[in-house]
């Protein structure tokens, strides 16, 4: 027996090829890579940063979070 959200989606994706388009937009990505760039000074981070944001990769930047949240609370420090 199938629940209302499983029977709902069934139903939405059962619609029409637009609806399907749509669907697969909405859902999270299955093969999702996520990848820690860590290193010393100098050893070019940045670098490939701006490479993987030239390859259209989302990009986040721990530096520029951990700056902008002592700016506002500088008592973290």
């Amino acid at each position: 027996m199938l629940s209302q959200a499983q029977h709902n989606q069934q139903q939405y994706l059962a619609g029409n090829s637009t609806a399907n388009l749509l669907a697969r937009f909405m859902m999270p990505p299955i093969n999702m890579v996520i990848v820690g760039l860590t290193g010393g000074i100098a050893t070019g981070k940045s670098t490939v940063s701006e490479i993987f944001r030239s390859h259209g990769l989302h990009v986040v930047d721990a530096d520029l979070i951990a700056r902008k949240g002592v700016m506002h609370f500088p008592e973290l420090l």
